[in-house]
């Protein structure tokens, strides 16, 4: 038996002894365990009000960091719909045939069955073309 598993066997035997006792160190009873679930929730709680109070604060009241955050966020968001517009602009819909939306996004899908997407006819859908 080489020297760390002696340790080892050392601080188990202790910490059985200390059990056995009462005294273990790392032994919770059930109404701390309680009382610490308790405070944790009601931590967990506070952090998602701060969150909240947060996102709803004062650009006077923000802090230089949480105005860049946020404006960084906001222009970053208009640049990818902007984006997303300019990508849109030339794509042709398989449904209704008109420019500047996708088949998901159709304002006319009431036909979006029944209407065959290589042809563009109303008659069959696409697998019977």
């Amino acid at each position: 038996m080489d020297k760390t598993e002696r340790r080892r066997l050392a601080r188990k035997r202790k910490k059985e002894k200390l059990e056995a006792q009462g005294k273990a160190k790392n032994t919770m009873t059930k109404e701390r365990k309680e009382k610490k679930a308790k405070k944790d929730m009601k931590r967990e709680k506070e952090k998602e009000k701060e969150e909240a109070g947060k996102a709803k604060k004062n650009p006077a009241n923000m802090t230089k960091e949480e105005r860049r955050e946020k404006y960084t966020k906001l222009a970053h968001d208009k640049t990818v719909e902007k984006g997303l517009k300019k990508m849109h602009k030339h794509t042709v819909c398989f449904v209704c045939r008109e420019k500047g939306h996708a088949a998901a996004d159709c304002p006319s899908n009431a036909n979006q069955s029944k209407i065959c997407f290589k042809c563009g006819s109303a008659d069959h859908r696409l697998d019977d073309c």
